[in-house]
């Protein structure tokens, strides 16, 4: 038993040993020595393009809950509190300090000047004629007193203003010879001591004044539409002298003659006339009162010119 020698297999040779991950696949018995058959394989189909892949999304914004930005908010703005209450508080303790050290002032006495009230004369404006739209020598309140156009200087289209021809006693709304008595619009005053007589208005009243111890007539007055009148007053009844005549011119008063041929004296604001008529002097005056306007000053200029002594 133990004199024989026993066939023993051979053994495999040891593999040595591999990586780990790698495989060694061996053929089986049956097919070793044998001729392996090829099977033609049949190529592969031509892959399929393979889509691209959409995009993805983009992912949404997660929205902030609003309870954090109010926390934020909340402690920014308390931060900001605080600060201006320390900031308040230094400012305080500065002005405090300043007041606590500072010493009180004496006390300045200002002497206050009073004032004495100073009484000022009222200067009254010189009177300025009134509104002529059509500056024809008649104001607007004239030209409705003889009717005619206050914007149209020529009514009557006859080539003569209508202020000059009321002034000359002419008609304004008619042709030479009318007269302004052919109109209706002006009369003839008769003074009572039949001396005189002038014309006027026929709108206006007129009235006479007589002296008390002689009885001689005195003033006539003629009163306006408005508060201002004409008034005519014997002033002297002797021959007009030439001294007086002198006194007069050396007033301002510039001489001249009226469409009657009497001498004439007129001021240089054309509201008072002097007319002497050989035996007396009269005064012919355009007596505002309280106006400043001065409506009438061609009707007066007429009344001076109709003027006519007749005894």
């Amino acid at each position: 038993m133990f004199g024989k020698n026993k066939k023993t297999k051979a053994q495999a040779p040891s593999l040595p040993k591999l990586p780990e991950g790698v495989q060694v696949h061996v053929m089986p018995e049956q097919f070793k020595g044998k001729t392996l058959m090829t099977k033609k394989m049949p190529e592969p189909a031509a892959a399929k393009p393979v889509p691209k892949p959409l995009p993805k999304p983009a992912p949404k914004p997660v929205p902030k809950k609003p309870g954090s930005q109010k926390k934020k908010k909340s402690s920014s703005g308390l931060l900001i509190v605080a600060l201006l209450l320390v900031l308040l508080a230094i400012i305080g303790g500065v002005i405090a300090f300043i007041l606590l050290t500072q010493e009180d002032p004496e006390p300045v006495i200002v002497e206050v000047p009073v004032e004495v009230p100073v009484e000022v004369e009222a200067v009254e404006s010189d009177p300025v004629p009134a509104l002529d739209t059509d500056s024809d020598g008649l104001t607007d309140v004239e030209e409705a007193l003889y009717g005619t156009d206050h914007r149209n200087p020529d009514t009557d289209a006859d080539t003569f203003l209508d202020g000059n021809e009321v002034f000359h006693r002419y008609d304004p709304l008619a042709l030479s010879p009318s007269t302004l008595l052919d109109t209706g619009s002006v009369e003839i005053f008769l003074s009572p001591d039949t001396i005189f007589e002038v014309y006027y208005p026929a709108s206006w009243e007129a009235a006479s004044a007589f002296d008390m111890g002689t009885g001689v007539l005195s003033d006539v007055q003629f009163r306006t539409s408005n508060t201002a009148t004409i008034s005519i007053a014997v002033v002297a009844e002797l021959p007009f002298s030439t001294e007086t005549s002198t006194l007069i011119k050396a007033a301002g008063f510039e001489e001249g003659l009226t469409k009657e041929g009497y001498l004439s004296y007129e001021d240089q604001e054309e509201l008072v006339f002097y007319v002497d008529a050989g035996e007396a002097l009269y005064k012919f005056e355009y007596d505002l009162a309280d106006e400043s306007l001065i409506h009438f000053l061609q009707t007066f200029k007429m009344v001076v010119n109709s003027f006519k002594v007749l005894k």
